[in-house]
């Protein structure tokens, strides 16, 4: 049992590597596509980025160099979201796209005709 079942997913998977597989795909592909073309629409998005805010105060080092005295002071910030809006173009069928070409895959199977020599594969799309 457990030979005949590897026999027969054998024979399936080979199915997937041929050429008749990838050209039934495409045409399962373009099926999905003339159902759900391409529509892009422009659509204002909200985003968030973090930015650096000064807090108005100093943080400053001295060291004595001879009898010379040097400062070095930084600006102290913190970090803060800045909210902004930004207009992209989107595509609307991209998802539903999507499922739909999850669902919609070729299935290939190899058919035995009466010599066992000559196998012929035949692919749909589902």
């Amino acid at each position: 049992m457990k030979f005949w079942l590897a026999v027969v997913s054998g024979a399936l998977l080979a199915g997937c590597a041929t050429q008749a597989y990838r050209a039934v795909e495409q045409e399962c592909s373009a099926t999905v596509f003339a159902d759900y073309p391409v529509q892009k629409v422009q659509q204002i998005e909200t985003r968030q980025r973090m930015v650096q805010i000064s807090t108005g105060m100093r943080s400053c080092f001295a060291s004595r160099d001879g009898n010379q005295m040097r400062t070095l002071c930084t600006d102290i910030t913190r970090p803060e979201l800045l909210t902004y809006q930004e207009m992209r173009e989107v595509d609307q069928n991209e998802t539903v796209r999507n499922m739909a070409s999850l669902h919609v895959q070729p299935i290939c199977v190899y058919s035995v005709t009466a010599m066992p020599s000559a196998k012929q594969l035949n692919c749909w799309c589902l």
